[in-house]
């Protein structure tokens, strides 16, 4: 049980990173706005876990903690609702995976 505690912090980090890097690369005007917001709580989250864990706090880093998967729900509830609003939009291969193929005109 004391791994699963291990590892599973740092899969969630990696996880966000991963997505906090996708979602600031690919969205844009209020997305990119609404993907910037966790990267803002998560900041705030290391300089208070750092300051505290300064002046010898020793649950400091708990803010880093629990904010890490509040900001993953957040940006994969985000990333989910704009894949969902985008579908209607493209089509689900988002118009890069499937050519689209126009059929014969005036062939006999």
């Amino acid at each position: 049980m004391d791994m699963l505690y291990g590892i599973l912090p740092l899969v969630m980090l990696g996880l966000y990173l991963w997505l906090q890097i996708r979602t600031l690369r690919r969205y844009r005007h209020g997305w990119w706005w609404a993907a910037l917001l966790p990267a803002i709580a998560m900041a705030l989250a290391t300089l208070v876990g750092l300051v505290g864990g300064l002046q010898g706090a020793n649950l400091a880093p708990l803010w880093f903690f629990l904010t890490l998967p509040v900001s993953l729900l957040y940006l994969g509830g985000l990333t989910g609702f704009k894949a969902i609003r985008d579908h209607g939009r493209r089509g689900i291969s988002g118009g890069r995976a499937i050519p689209r193929r126009w059929p014969d005109r005036g062939v006999a």
